[in-house]
């Protein structure tokens, strides 16, 4: 009975490590020897790297565990003087092929059985050709940055490809509904393309609820139901938040001093260099200023790990929407860090993108006397 129960074990953590294990293997041509390529796993909008491999006779290989099943995953190679662009695919227990044949990563191609790959290679195949040029263009761009004249030409050129990729992709998902990888497509073309926004709902309705009853088709709908946001003069909108352990909030509950809200995430650099000069007016303006700090990271493990990061010292709250839904779409958030300054009497006075040194106190001095 013991052995037999030894040997359920055995088979049981042998079946747990296949189920979590990855292997992806990949061979590419005319890429020299010692070429580094990096795999990130992708949590939301958010890349956080996992390991990294040298290309050797053509070859590289990723082994471990995944977080996750399925785990979006997306390969890139750190020299941007010579490759572009990057291979994204679904990674299971199931062994992953990867091929290539340029410096082009877009266009290597991804074999396996997934669901969810066979549907963006159906996407990837109606839009190689596009993706080619993009990274064509995205070489050329590295490769004479102080030419601003060249950079705004090319950016243009590839804003026209990428509106046209989206029309594309618009029509693949036509007769390729309800998967993650169709709902997030829809999700980007809501965002960015110029598609008629009652095509897009229509599309949308026809998906099962199971996809429209998500972060991503809440976020859809956000994007076509876009509120306007508020403006400086106009009164700052009532959030509702919780904290990291889970306990609940509003804005309004720090209504009568000053409130500074700090739009951030794990993957905004600026947000870094602020986080010490935020610690410092979260000490010497306490008085007379509250900062609520809210996170666009989703993952709850991402947003630990950057409030740690960070040493964060001032109210620190999400509502678990990201830049899908929620905050940042009553808000109108564009790009991370932003700031927006609000009265004791709930009226927004400051709004800001980016960080450079000295801007908190050289924003709320225009507001507050230290004595």
């Amino acid at each position: 009975m013991k052995k037999i129960l030894i040997l359920i074990s055995v088979v049981l953590l042998v079946s747990c490590k296949k189920m979590d294990h990855y292997e992806i293997a990949g061979i590419v041509r005319n890429i020299p020897d010692n070429t580094i390529i990096s795999l990130f796993e992708i949590s939301d909008n958010v890349g956080s790297i996992v390991a990294t491999d040298t290309i050797i006779n053509g070859e590289f290989r990723f082994e471990g565990t995944l977080s996750r099943r399925p785990t979006k995953m997306n390969l890139m190679i750190p020299d941007r003087l010579h490759f572009a662009g990057s291979c994204t695919f679904w990674a299971d227990h199931e062994k992953i092929k990867i091929t290539g044949t340029d410096k082009y990563l877009s266009t290597w191609n991804v074999s396996s059985n997934l669901p969810e790959q066979k549907v963006t290679n159906l996407f990837n195949t109606k839009t190689e050709a596009q993706m080619r040029i993009i990274d064509s263009l995205s070489l050329t761009l590295m490769a004479d940055q102080r030419n601003r004249e060249l950079q705004v030409s090319i950016m243009h050129k590839i804003d026209s490809i990428s509106k046209l990729m989206q029309r594309d992709k618009f029509e693949v998902l036509k007769n390729n509904i309800n998967s993650l990888t169709s709902l997030n497509e829809l999700y980007q073309i809501a965002e960015f393309s110029s598609i008629d926004k009652q095509e897009i709902r229509t599309l949308f309705e026809k998906f099962d609820d199971k996809w429209k009853n998500t972060l991503l088709g809440e976020g859809i709908l956000a994007k076509l139901d876009k509120p306007v946001p508020p403006k400086i003069g106009d009164k700052a909108v009532d959030l509702k938040l919780y904290d990291i352990n889970g306990k609940s909030a509003k804005l309004s509950d720090f209504s009568g001093k000053y409130i500074l809200l700090d739009f951030w995430s794990l993957a905004c650099y600026p947000c870094i260099l602020a986080a010490p000069e935020l610690r410092e007016i979260n000490e010497v303006y306490k008085d007379f200023l509250t900062i609520v700090g809210i996170s666009m990271d989703v993952n709850p493990e991402l947003w630990t790990q950057a409030t740690k990061r960070d040493s964060i010292t001032w109210n620190n709250l999400s509502d678990g929407k990201g830049s899908y839904a929620g905050a940042s779409s009553l808000y109108g958030i564009s790009g991370m860090p932003t700031y927006i300054l609000i009265s004791p009497a709930d009226t927004i006075v400051e709004r800001w993108q980016g960080f450079s040194s000295g801007i908190f106190k050289e924003k709320l001095n225009k507001y507050i006397a230290l004595k």
